[in-house]
């Protein structure tokens, strides 16, 4: 019995050492942006910069607003989001993004839809993408145009920007589709972009 006991023990020691250990494989940061994504990166480059924070969802697909975009931006660069006053009366101190939005205000990133209303929950267009993003961050000079982007649009010389630094393209058709709301992937690809190509 003893000797039967010996073996018994013997032979479990052997598999614990020749079975393979079961590791747990890396989670997604998001359950809506799996790894086969082709922003997957770029979203991983916000959240190790800070920019953005892992949570179960990221909405992908979900239209980005003013005051989303605002925020990463301000991130993106540290800007101070200590709550304050703004001169938006929609954007109180109380507002949990009134120093973020006050911030890149003072640092000419962003307007506001008027002088007195920031409108933080209307959703961003792809213009209005290109005009925040080369306020924030140094582009070249580009000279890509589109047929609906033209000289006397507000994001004309933003959108050739973009396009020189790499950081958005056109359509097959020849346009920009400025006036096309943006994704919240789109929106953290453009920026993620930004952000490395200044990095160089």
């Amino acid at each position: 019995m003893k000797k039967l006991s010996s073996l018994f023990l013997v032979t479990m020691l052997i598999f614990t050492f020749v079975l393979p250990l079961k590791t747990k494989a890396n989670p997604q940061i998001f359950e809506d942006v799996p790894k086969s994504h082709p922003s997957y990166a770029d979203v991983i480059y916000l959240q190790k910069n800070l920019v953005i924070e892992s949570a179960g969802r990221f909405g992908l697909n979900d239209l980005v607003t003013r005051e989303e975009m605002v925020v990463m931006i301000a991130r993106a660069f540290n800007l101070s989001a200590a709550p304050r006053q703004t001169k938006f009366s929609d954007i109180p101190a109380s507002h949990e993004n009134s120093g973020v939005i006050q911030s890149a205000v003072d640092a000419g990133i962003v307007n506001g839809v008027t002088a007195t209303k920031f409108e933080p929950n209307v959703k961003l267009t792809r213009g209005q993408m290109a005009a925040m993003i080369t306020r924030a961050f140094e582009l070249p000079n580009g000279t890509t145009t589109f047929k609906d982007v033209t000289p006397n649009h507000y994001a004309y010389e933003s959108v050739q920007q973009l396009v020189a630094a790499n950081i958005a393209a056109g359509y097959p058709d020849g346009t920009f589709k400025p006036n096309e709301k943006l994704t919240r992937i789109h929106a953290a690809t453009f920026l993620a972009r930004a952000m490395r190509y200044t990095d160089k």
